[in-house]
């Protein structure tokens, strides 16, 4: 048999994520730059536009925990095509001794985390709009204000 939700309840945290730790974690975030919430950003098939978000984990309990921090983007909301609420495009785990804090920073460039896969095209299209950008319970947003279509990773 495998182990389901109803035999093994968790606490849902701020996010809506569950918390399976044994002990107590919080994720403080420090810097959001490049680009920071509610800016924009130019974006071209060249790249070098990055998201960069740095946090600080504590461990706040009195055992050692293991944390997962994810980086998620919200798409722009005049999508050409049907995307996801969110999309999980960075992350990080730490294992922090009680008491201990460290900082975790992500990063991940533009256009690979607001790009989708065009099948007519056969390449991948970066729609400019606004875009959204969450790390546990913080929000901010940025703009890409040229789109673009690009090969590879």
């Amino acid at each position: 048999d495998a182990p389901s939700f109803g035999d093994f309840p968790a606490t849902k945290t701020e996010d809506g994520s569950l918390c399976l730790s044994y002990s107590d974690l919080a994720v403080a975030v420090v810097d959001e730059s490049s680009p920071p919430p509610s800016s924009s950003v130019s974006s071209s098939t060249s790249g070098g536009s990055k998201l960069r978000v740095s946090v600080t984990v504590t461990n706040t309990g009195s055992r050692a925990g293991r944390e997962v921090v994810p980086l998620y983007v919200t798409p722009a909301e005049a999508a050409a095509v049907w995307r996801p609420a969110r999309e999980l495009k960075a992350f990080d785990k730490v294992l922090l001794q009680p008491g201990e804090s460290r900082e975790v920073v992500l990063e991940v460039e533009v256009k690979v985390a607001c790009s989708y896969w065009d099948e007519a095209a056969k390449a991948w299209r970066l729609e400019e709009g606004r875009y959204g950008v969450q790390v546990g319970d913080r929000h901010g947003d940025f703009s890409v204000l040229r789109g673009s279509v690009w090969n590879g990773l």
